[in-house]
């Protein structure tokens, strides 16, 4: 189920800058855009946060990093 997602993402910047990582949160996971203090969504499954990230990565030519339970990345998609 979705929880939250910013209105304030804006993805034309250079991928090097605002990569997406997809991390534990609570006990739910968020998406949290390198650019911004705050999370661009939080969701109730993993796979949630990744469709999320990928989606936005995408449009911006970005990365999405995933993190496993324990914070350390398990895999990088690059979408420049």
């Amino acid at each position: 189920m979705f929880l939250y997602a910013s209105s304030t993402i804006t993805p034309n910047y250079p991928a090097h800058s605002a990569d997406y990582h997809v991390v534990p949160y609570a006990d739910h996971w968020a998406v949290k855009c390198e650019r911004y203090d705050d999370y661009s969504g939080e969701f109730t499954t993993k796979h949630e946060a990744i469709d999320f990230a990928v989606g936005q990565a995408r449009r911006g030519h970005q990365s999405v990093v995933l993190h496993g339970m324990n914070g350390k990345i398990q895999q990088v998609w690059n979408y420049a």
